[in-house]
């Protein structure tokens, strides 16, 4: 080994593995912060926009299957046939 070159030791004990851990542990935290956060909420925007885009093109032809259930329903109750 030459100088100036940091020895590594392996990590066996409990307390040391912890130690040897962390510092790669917080690099990769580090760099990822607020990632989950951004994606929900770009994800959930993309939801309500293609939501409302869907429901502006669906709602009249749904509103319209409503009525003409009703409208048979009625009919078949209002027959002169008892």
């Amino acid at each position: 080994m030459t100088t100036g070159q940091k020895q590594s030791t392996p990590c066996f004990r409990l307390s040391a593995r912890a130690s040897c851990l962390a510092p790669r542990t917080s690099r990769l935290a580090a760099g990822e912060r607020g990632q989950a956060m951004a994606e929900y909420a770009i994800i959930s925007f993309a939801l309500l926009v293609s939501s409302i885009t869907l429901g502006h093109f669906f709602l009249p032809v749904l509103m319209d299957a409503y009525q003409f259930y009703f409208d048979q329903f009625y009919f078949m109750l209002n027959l002169p046939i008892p």
